[in-house]
């Protein structure tokens, strides 16, 4: 039984400990967000290539939290050859390092 108890905590430790972006980080449209999320003003749409997709990345508005975190609505669509665009949006705050992590 004490294995069983000790798989347990691992698994809880590797899922608190594990940094929210990493996730993030693997997906290939992840430094055209960062960017745009980091640099654009609202309002003004960013383009870029990921292998043979168009990505456009688009803020839309910008806020404070109650916690003191930037947060940003954007659009994000990706356009590959041969199919309709995929058209997302989403929410994400800027953490004390800098990085802009999902929240929505």
């Amino acid at each position: 039984m004490r294995a069983g108890k000790l798989f347990t905590a691992l698994i809880v430790f590797l899922i608190a400990y594990t940094p929210a972006f990493s996730i993030e980080a693997q997906t290939p449209y992840e430094e055209s967000i960062q960017y745009a999320l980091e640099r654009l003003t609202s309002g003004i749409s960013a383009n870029s290539r990921v292998g043979d997709a168009e990505i456009t990345v688009k803020p839309i508005r910008t806020w404070r939290s109650v916690s003191g975190h930037y947060c940003r609505q954007y659009e994000l669509t990706i356009a590959k050859p041969d199919s309709n665009p995929d058209q997302e949006e989403g929410i994400r705050c800027r953490d004390g390092d800098g990085v802009w992590k999902q929240v929505k």
